[in-house]
């Protein structure tokens, strides 16, 4: 028997909430130094750089989290 799964209890839901929740934490560590230092105007272009910096990383992180919440609901589940 298949069925849609309405509140999905799989790895990849998990693993997605995990990764937002790093991300989140790097973001917000990162933003903290830099208004400590009252440099805030260098974390937007750090943003803007070409180069691979942390901020980037972490967006990325949060792109690819979101695409497994959505492969973890569309996912369905045999009993």
């Amino acid at each position: 028997m298949r069925y849609k799964a309405r509140r999905p209890k799989n790895w990849l839901t998990a693993l997605a909430i995990l990764l937002i929740v790093v991300a989140s934490i790097s973001l917000v560590f990162n933003f903290a130094i830099y208004v400590a230092n009252n440099a805030t105007e260098i974390f937007i272009d750090e943003l803007l750089k070409p180069e691979f910096t942390q901020q980037k990383i972490a967006f990325i992180t949060y792109i690819i989290a979101i695409i497994m919440l959505i492969i973890g609901y569309r996912m369905e589940i045999e009993l």
